[in-house]
């Protein structure tokens, strides 16, 4: 008889005691696996929208930082070398490479424009400012999902850049400054970007003040 009891296995209350263990214990598990890819998934995706962000300001820093105040023509009219509205900006920039040596034209006309449809910043490339006719161009996504673009000119105290220019003078005028204004996943972003003041600005600037400081002393 005590041989038979010394031999004998877990009753069912303890198997089903194991069992609500052994349940608690996968479930807590599973959750903290779940919340650890959960984590993982945000990260990345955060990883990405900030990849994002940062490769559309070098791209507009880059655009911006190698305007020039060439006027261009299309259509055997011209245009200004910079030209600002609330959702758009066009620009004539300098520092094109030609390593294959395939004769491309040292200057290019960039635009920048908010597709509604696509709720995507876009930027469109020409390789050249001189066109004889106007033609459809083939835009890149920089910037998606965003929405409330605006450009915006800082201390333009020439010429108001919104505004088409028509004297020469005025095609080739640049604003010292660019306000990007726009919301990407739910947070609002504000960036600031000098433009680099042309070499002909800077020395007349330069005269004018030996000439001021002239007269004061």
């Amino acid at each position: 008889m005590n041989r038979y009891r010394l031999a004998r296995g877990f009753t069912l209350v303890e198997v089903l005691v194991a069992i609500a263990i052994f349940a608690v214990l996968s479930a807590t598990g599973w959750m903290v696996f779940d919340q650890l890819i959960k984590n993982r998934e945000r990260n990345q995706q955060h990883a990405e929208q900030l990849t994002q962000l940062q490769y559309a300001y070098a791209q507009m820093l880059r655009d911006l930082n190698q305007v020039v105040p060439i006027a261009g023509q299309e259509a055997g009219q011209a245009y200004p070398a910079f030209y600002l509205e609330n959702q758009g900006l066009k620009l004539n920039k300098a520092g094109v490479s030609d390593p294959l040596q395939q004769g491309l034209d040292s200057l290019e006309y960039i635009e920048y424009r908010y597709d509604a449809e696509k709720q995507a910043l876009m930027r469109y490339k020409q390789p050249y400012i001189y066109r004889r006719q106007s033609q459809n161009i083939q835009g890149d996504v920089i910037l998606a999902p965003m929405s409330d673009l605006q450009f915006v000119s800082l201390n333009s105290s020439k010429q108001n850049i919104q505004n088409p220019p028509s004297d020469t003078e005025a095609l080739t005028q640049l604003p010292q400054g660019v306000e990007v204004r726009f919301k990407y996943q739910e947070r609002e972003y504000r960036w600031v970007f000098n433009l680099i003041q042309p070499l002909s600005d800077l020395n007349t600037e330069t005269a004018k003040q030996g000439a001021s400081n002239e007269k004061s002393s």
